[in-house]
């Protein structure tokens, strides 16, 4: 008798965290309206990053090199270059530039880099400066198999591989063993 009281124990305890967890995450959603802002602004953020990309790449989800193009494009046509010289994007947060539309090239190379974390690329900001004068330009790599492949979000452009045809490196760029491709219009994306 003492036995079976104690497995019903047992087994209440073990219903009444089960429903505990069950009513936790189902409660999440709510709970982050009543979470201090910064929190709920985080949530909204991350989640809506994990989205578009997840949106973004699924036309080519199978090939690494397929989704940093359709992200490339994807920020390409959605960031314009609208600033008037010398007015410098909102460089808070990337959903800032997408829902405005507005950013310079540093805008484009980040929004490659941080969408391509939640599509499975490693991806970084490379910083170029001209001989001749003092302007600076910020274009992506993503690590694709084991080399550095380069992108151009803002110009719209992605360098192939003379060699290979594969997404070329800035080495191969700089070498003019590359030819570069407008990114194409892709109307992939239906929010």
């Amino acid at each position: 008798m003492l036995r079976q009281r104690t497995t019903t124990r047992w087994l209440f305890a073990a219903v009444g965290m089960a429903t505990a967890i069950v009513g936790f995450v189902a409660a999440w959603p709510y709970l982050t309206l009543i979470a201090p802002p910064a929190v709920r602004d985080y949530v909204y953020r991350e989640l809506t990053y994990a989205i578009v990309a997840k949106r973004v790449t699924a036309p080519d989800s199978q090939s690494a090199e397929g989704r940093a193009k359709h992200l490339a494009t994807y920020i390409h046509e959605t960031i314009f270059s609208n600033l008037r010289p010398g007015e410098r994007g909102d460089e808070s947060f990337l959903l800032d530039n997408l829902v405005s539309g507005t950013g310079v090239c540093y805008h484009h190379a980040l929004g490659v880099v941080l969408l391509g974390g939640y599509a499975g690329l490693d991806g970084r900001t490379r910083g170029m400066a001209w001989q001749t004068s003092p302007a600076t330009h910020v274009a992506v790599e993503v690590l694709i198999g084991d080399k550095w492949r380069y992108l151009d979000p803002y110009v719209g452009v992605v360098f192939l591989s003379r060699s290979s045809g594969e997404l070329a490196t800035v080495e191969e760029v700089v070498q003019g063993e590359a030819t570069s491709e407008a990114i194409e219009a892709m109307r992939f994306f239906n929010p």
